[in-house]
This record gives structure tokens, sequence and C-alpha cells, in this order.
């Protein structure tokens, strides 16, 4: 998932529209190799969209629309 998913996600479970500033500056974006992950802790159960609402619901329950 690319940033600009996660925080248009988060967006539309707040109700705001983010935007977005191109920096020549800016990483390139990270792949990160999951396999050790996997071998250690194993596969994730829950999604991302899942997990995300999940954070706002326990840290910021007053945002969620």
């Amino acid at each position: 998932m690319s940033l600009e998913e996660y925080c248009t996600y988060f967006g539309e479970l707040i109700g705001k529209e983010p935007t977005f500033e191109p920096a020549p500056s800016a990483w390139a974006a990270l792949v990160p190799d999951t396999t050790f992950m996997h071998e250690v802790l194993g596969r994730c159960e829950t999604s991302w969209r899942d997990g995300c609402r999940m954070l706002v619901e326990q840290c910021y329950p007053e945002l969620l629309k």
C-alpha cells in the first residue's frame, strides 16, 4: 500500500480529504521483504483497512464518521 492510499482511507474514516504535495527530496517507496516477519510472527489476520479503522476507533473515536 502506498502512503497516499493509507492517508486517503484515514481521510474517509474521519471525513477529511488529504492533500499531497510531491517533494523532489521524498524517499522512494520502501518495499520490505516480509519473509522473516512471516516466519517469526505468522501471516496477518487483519486487513490493513480493518487495522486502520480499529486504530481510529480505539485512539480517536471522536473523529470517526
